[in-house]
């Protein structure tokens, strides 16, 4: 069966509330209890959740449901008693200040809020033993969203259970983000093949990071490409370099695309999953309610069957929750020294368990490596406040493994959740819109990070390759700023 909180306690209190209107309160404990028997309860946060389920049926349940609960092995919940007359006293308690939901139960008010407060103030948060169930260490009480990935929990685990250099083996990349994406040009093949043998180090197997065919610039309508700004100070003068500057539009136009079109895929696949999950859960909700009393192996084969598809639709949910977008010059690891292009990926992995621990679960985008400069007349420095933060910043970090980015450069390497597709999107679109100036994608995005959730890894884990860029044709060294931060990690 499904252990996740969100079925477990929808399903449960459906099937709760549907036992107490046909039949007595001795179904109904029983049914609980059984219930919570075959699933893996993975935190106090599913007590609450369950109550509230109930409450939301608008059945007499919670007085009910405290009682088999208790009954089912729930013995102690933070420190307190859970018991019948606890609860009681404290719904009674609570009455005149509550703004709760009123259950069919007279006497007693349901106030899960003020439920949360009250348990949250003892003095320990662990969670005492539960009879037949076995409950792994956590690092915090905290509410746990089934419909995206807890990147946070996953990292400390690992942080704690693996060994160093297990960790700097294998990243478990696609365990921390939903998806990945690497953008390439169909004529560009080999750019490919280095990619995935930079993602072999780090132990992603070929064919998990999913290729995107990059836009080709000159194929989309001039209209779009011309739109983009001449170099400065670059004379137009020649038909050789009007054919340069053409392009270098080009490839403006096609990075720009690619990313663009990511995201709105990323977008349509994510409302896909969750429409599916919906239908889903429906179907069995319904199906439990209309053969609640049936033994039959026949309508348990059915129920198991539709509670595995609603696992795997929530899996699919959880994949286009987040998507890492990466350009096919992109490398995990570090830069040693760019002019003799030495790298290693040496406690790279465990930096990356760093980040993703101290990445807070309401991030927007994570850059893992960002260039936090502006450029002017191709050379000097222009001041923007945004990037100045950023720097200074970074200039007074100590072994933190995140900052706040208000404005950087490079698209090689980020992570957008799914909460931002449609801020990036309402920002990208301009690129549709006929006769509006275009910048490059970069610019962009550094627009909207100052008023957003963006973060950048501290120090950067990820480079570009230095490779012939494929936007201006030329050839780029091993670019990775903020090199000296990695003076400061300590493992």
């Amino acid at each position: 069966m499904c252990d996740t909180i969100s079925l477990t306690t929808n399903v449960l209190g459906k099937g709760i509330a549907s036992v107490y209107h046909s039949s007595d309160q001795k179904n109904v404990s029983g049914f609980v209890r059984r219930e919570i028997l075959t699933r893996t309860l993975a935190s106090s946060t599913f007590i609450f959740e369950l109550i509230d389920a109930l409450a939301n049926c608008g059945a007499g349940l919670t007085t009910l449901s405290l009682y088999a609960l208790k009954k089912a092995g729930i013995k102690k919940l933070c420190g307190k008693k859970y018991t019948l007359k606890a609860a009681k006293n404290y719904f009674n308690a609570s009455k005149k200040n509550s703004f709760g939901i009123v259950i069919n139960t007279p006497r007693y008010v349901y106030n899960p809020k003020l439920l949360f407060e009250q348990f949250s103030k003892d003095q320990t948060r662990k969670l005492n033993s539960l009879k037949n169930i076995s409950i792994k260490e956590l690092t915090q009480d905290k509410k746990i969203n089934p419909f995206i990935i807890d990147h946070q929990s996953l990292a400390i685990k690992e942080l704690k259970e693996m060994g160093l250099e297990e960790q700097n083996r294998d990243y478990h990349l696609l365990k921390y983000v939903g998806h990945a994406r690497i953008i390439n040009l169909d004529r560009n093949p080999e750019r490919l093949v280095g990619a995935n043998e930079n993602f072999a180090k780090i132990g992603v197997v070929s064919g998990e990071v999913v290729r995107f065919p990059a836009v080709l610039g000159k194929n989309l309508p001039r209209e779009i490409w011309d739109r983009f700004p001449n170099p400065p100070n670059y004379p137009l003068d020649t038909p050789e370099k009007i054919a340069e500057n053409d392009r270098w539009h080009q490839g403006q136009a096609g990075c720009y695309m690619s990313h663009y079109r990511i995201i709105q895929e990323a977008k349509e696949n994510h409302i896909q999953a969750k429409s599916d999950y919906e239908k889903i859960q429906q179907q069995l909700i319904t199906f439990k309610k209309q053969n609640f009393f049936h033994t039959l192996p026949s309508i348990k084969a059915e129920i198991h069957k539709l509670e595995q598809q609603l696992a795997e639709a929530l899996e699919r949910v959880k994949t286009f929750s987040s998507v890492l977008v990466m350009e096919d010059d992109n490398r995990f690891g570090r830069v040693l020294d760019k002019n003799k292009k030495q790298t290693t990926l040496e406690n790279v992995g465990v930096v990356f368990r760093q980040v993703m621990r101290d990445l807070p679960d309401d991030f927007d985008i994570l850059y893992l490596s960002a260039i936090t400069s502006e450029k002017k007349d191709w050379g000097n420095l222009k001041d923007i406040p945004a990037a100045e933060n950023t720097r200074q910043r970074l200039k007074q970090v100590n072994n933190e493994r995140i900052v706040k980015l208000d404005y950087g450069h490079a698209t090689n390497a980020y992570i957008v959740h799914e909460r931002f597709y449609d801020s990036l999107l309402n920002k990208l679109k301009v690129i549709n819109l006929p006769g509006s100036p275009l910048k490059p994608v970069d610019v962009h995005i550094a627009e909207l990070m100052e008023n957003s959730k963006t973060y950048l890894a501290v120090p950067p884990i990820a480079y570009q390759g230095g490779d012939l860029s494929n936007v201006s044709s030329r050839n780029l060294p091993l670019i990775q700023p903020n090199k000296k931060l990695w003076k400061k990690i300590t493992i």
